[in-house]
């Protein structure tokens, strides 16, 4: 359903909206809501029209065109060998959280610390990162490096208070370079 209402959107200019009815009559329970990765109990429910909206809205505020993304790379970055992180728009990263110290996952794929981060997001025009989770690492290698840390912690799982989801906004508007958000989850 994803696939197909995406296609739609993307493809032949439907809505958000418009791309949900053929999916719309189906017998309930069709389509379960997204759950967040946490947990403790969901917060908020994510259906299907809501990610057909998101996309609609998304590629009519230019925040995503297929012309511009490559797939190769995104599929690179995504793994953890290699940092574990998305780029959204040239305005924002997701990423995992970074660990104090490097450990092996695995055979050969190593956690990352801020200075791993720092080689991939400074050609990358990031000047800021910003912590939504618990402390992980100390945030001086990021500041020495020249980019501005910014704390903002909430609840995993949780919806952010409107406090800190305008403090968010503040810092990202007056940011001149790209922001590097964490934990991706």
């Amino acid at each position: 359903a994803w696939l197909a209402g995406g296609y739609l959107v993307c493809y032949e200019d439907w809505t958000g909206e418009a791309a949900w009815r053929p999916f719309a009559v189906l017998p309930p329970p069709s389509f379960t809501p997204f759950r967040d990765a946490s947990q403790g109990p969901c917060m908020y429910d994510v259906t299907l029209c809501d990610c057909f909206r998101a996309l609609f809205n998304a590629r009519r505020d230019k925040c995503f065109d297929f012309a511009a993304f490559d797939p190769d790379e995104y599929e690179k970055y995504e793994k953890v060998e290699h940092g574990d992180f998305n780029v959204i728009s040239d305005k924002f990263i997701a990423f995992s959280s970074p660990v104090a110290r490097k450990s092996e996952l695995c055979p050969g794929v190593f956690t990352f610390t801020p200075s791993d981060y720092v080689q991939l997001f400074r050609p990358r025009g990031v000047t800021a990162i910003i912590r939504l989770n618990k402390k992980t690492y100390d945030r001086s290698e990021f500041l020495q490096a020249g980019m501005n840390h910014y704390d903002l912690y909430f609840l995993d799982g949780s919806v952010p208070p409107p406090s800190i989801a305008q403090r968010f906004l503040d810092i990202c508007e007056a940011e001149g370079g790209a922001v590097a958000v964490h934990c991706k989850a």
